[in-house]
């Protein structure tokens, strides 16, 4: 990039002029060419930061509009979860199989008689029979 001396313009003075009209000095002009300078560089800068977020922008556009036409299903995830968790039952004795003994009328004589044997868990007086 090169860099350009702004000339002595008449805007330029005219801004510059002191509170009774005289002409501006040299020193009081380099100053404000150095402020416009700062200006201009701090411009530039911001410009050049914009344009690539604009990029960066872009290319996530891009990126959203590519996934959205390859998603398989409604239930599909843009990323699979890092650990998940295991599918289907656990395999352990807390969620085993529930085996439970139901006494026969044979382990129980005085039961009186088959159908009539009380099943374990259910209060006196209710039998299996009954409904």
């Amino acid at each position: 990039m090169q860099i350009l001396k702004p000339q002595l313009t008449p805007e330029l003075t005219e801004h510059v002029k002191g509170a009774e009209g005289e002409k501006p000095s040299i020193a009081d002009l380099e100053k404000e060419i150095a402020k416009r300078d700062r200006w201009i560089d701090q411009r530039d800068r911001r410009i050049d930061k914009l344009e690539q977020e604009n990029e960066w922008l872009r290319r996530e556009i891009e990126k959203l509009q590519q996934a959205a036409k390859r998603q398989a299903a409604p239930f599909s995830r843009r990323e699979p979860k890092r650990n998940p968790k295991q599918r289907g039952r656990k395999a352990s004795e807390r969620y085993g199989r529930d085996e439970r003994i139901v006494p026969t009328a044979a382990d129980r004589p005085n039961c009186g008689g088959a159908g009539t044997a009380a099943l374990p868990g259910l209060p006196e007086g209710d039998e299996a029979g009954s409904s």
